[in-house]
């Protein structure tokens, strides 16, 4: 069994190092994640980290230990995962040490808005909308027109999710509130075939080499999609862009090896990941104190 210890805190940072490592164990068939000295895993990272557990069992035949124990005392790490749903939503071949903790539960003490949620089609794509709407109104204290426009990104990101990406499998929302960091942490997930192949199916990509990350760059230019230029689409991850920037949000896009984080201070910054993840995962931070009223 090869022990991988998650850090005490986990961000889209820390996530890489982690994902390197899992992907690396050669022919070792269980993999122990060990949760005895983890504080804190943003709402991204958690959604990451399920993506990948997915991966680990469906496409690696790996089997998956969680260890949430340190000198015999269960991890209080445990209990916030749980109460931010992301137990219940990790596959069951999955296995607990000392135990699995119970779904949910404990209510009053968890800051989510919206916990950690599939969707699994375009019906239910749209009933998450309306979930985020209700949720964002009795959760913050953002006006009525900034929840409309949160509603607005949710609806079009979730929309490239069914028409674009491919994807086999459910995606993943989560709304997570940190007081401490003032911002509330917007995350959309999918399992796809990624933005760097699906922009590439358009004729004016089709013989020209991009990096991951500078596909990403490309999708969120105004009538950039699979579809090419002329057939007048391609505006959700634009009208993304320009609804952060009123909000004075930042936005973080991984795709398949390459990320690029944009932010209404400055110019975009592109990197290369690490290791492949197949998908679009994207988070939006919000300044949870509105200043736009």
């Amino acid at each position: 069994m090869k022990t991988i210890i998650v850090s005490s805190k986990l961000t889209e940072n820390e996530f890489d190092e982690l994902l390197s490592e899992a992907l690396n164990t050669g022919r070792e068939k269980t993999l122990e994640f060990d949760f005895s000295k983890t504080t804190f895993v943003s709402s991204f990272a958690m959604i990451l980290f399920i993506i990948l557990c997915e991966n680990l069992i469906f496409l690696e035949n790996k089997h998956i230990v969680f260890k949430f124990s340190k000198s015999g005392k269960e991890c209080a790490c445990m209990f916030i995962l749980a109460r931010l749903g992301f137990f219940d939503c990790l596959p069951s071949e999955i296995s607990y040490y000392p135990y699995k903790p119970p779904n949910k539960g404990r209510r009053g003490t968890n800051t989510a808005i919206l916990e950690v949620t599939e969707i699994t089609d375009v019906k239910d794509a749209f009933k998450k909308i309306d979930l985020v709407e209700a949720a964002m109104v009795q959760n913050t204290k953002y006006p009525k027109t900034k929840v409309l426009d949160i509603c607005t990104m949710v609806s079009e990101m979730l929309q490239n999710i069914f028409a674009h990406s491919e994807a086999k499998r459910h995606g993943l929302i989560s709304i997570q509130g940190y007081p401490y960091l003032n911002i509330v942490q917007l995350v959309i997930a999918d399992v796809g075939i990624g933005i760097p192949e699906t922009i590439k199916q358009a004729e004016e990509f089709k013989n020209r080499t991009m990096t991951d990350e500078e596909a990403i760059l490309e999708s969120v230019k105004m009538g950039v999609s699979r579809f090419g230029r002329i057939a007048d689409r391609g505006e959700g991850l634009t009208k993304c862009l320009q609804l952060s920037a009123k909000h004075k949000a930042e936005i973080f896009i991984r795709s398949n090896r390459g990320s690029a984080f944009f932010s209404f201070q400055g110019r975009p910054k592109k990197s290369t990941c690490g290791e492949l993840m197949k998908g679009t995962q994207i988070f939006v931070n919000f300044p949870m104190t509105d200043y736009s009223s």
